[in-house]
């Protein structure tokens, strides 16, 4: 599953996990991309990872079950390969089913990283895991200050606008280089954040397995208005004025 992070991914892949014909290990490359030293991180990539390779040893403990794992373009970057090369070199691996969960707002998935940043909290856990959105009653306004001419995460540090650019290219590539395969095509706005089961039947369906009963355990953290999450929203505006990005700011 490709995405960018903040887009529902913790909350389907959990789902998916819970299923007894799946064996979901989340973001593989999380632990060497990110944490694999900084010595590394500094030259903008980790040679000490084959990323195509560490798939094929981490799939042999699914045995007869569907292995599932996530990625994102910027822990690519890091291993130095193409996006399009590791889709080909995967697929020869036998990997032969994709979904691409997509955040079309990719201005709050910046703002929610820093949020969750900033509170060292990525999800909360539902004490009644049977209602996804109940939870939303615990999240609290955490307001945070967004530098739009360095704005610092991913492991990268780039200002707003190229962020967002970075985003949609390469989402555009993503499309790309699928062309020719299984893909499934879900939102954040339309299959995760009005409820995830949407996301976890269609991903049930698409890889032909039932759907066994699952409960959601996570939910939003960031229910609130980016005029009320960022400080310096008038900033944000400005940059973000007359640009294609300029409806996030408000969505």
């Amino acid at each position: 599953m490709f995405h960018i992070g903040r887009s529902g991914s913790t909350v389907l892949g959990d789902l998916l996990n819970q299923s007894p014909k799946i064996l979901w290990d989340g973001e593989v490359y999380h632990t060497y991309v990110d944490w694999g030293g900084q010595k590394a991180l500094r030259k903008g990539q980790n040679p000490d990872i084959d990323p195509v390779k560490l798939i094929q040893a981490q799939k042999i403990k699914a045995r007869r079950r569907y292995y599932g794992f996530e990625v994102k373009f910027y822990h690519l970057d890091r291993t130095n390969i193409s996006l399009q090369n590791y889709i080909q070199q995967i697929s020869e691996l036998g990997v032969s089913h994709f979904i691409i969960l997509k955040r079309k707002n990719y201005l709050r998935k910046i703002v929610s990283s820093y949020v969750s940043f900033d509170k060292k909290k990525a999800n909360l856990r539902t004490i009644d895991d049977s209602d996804h959105h109940s939870v939303e009653t615990k999240a609290k306004l955490h307001q945070i200050k967004l530098n739009i001419d360095s704005v610092n995460i991913d492991s990268t540090q780039k200002s707003l606008l190229e962020h967002l650019q970075y985003y949609q290219t390469h989402f555009q590539r993503l499309d790309s280089a699928l062309a020719d395969k299984k893909v499934l095509r879900l939102t954040y706005e339309e299959n995760i954040a009005p409820s995830p089961m949407d996301g976890y039947h269609k991903a049930c369906d698409f890889l032909g397995i039932s759907r066994h009963p699952v409960t959601v355990q996570y939910g939003k953290t960031n229910p609130f208005k980016l005029s009320e999450i960022v400080d310096n929203f008038s900033d944000v505006e400005k940059a973000l004025q007359n640009s294609e990005f300029e409806w996030m700011l408000y969505e």
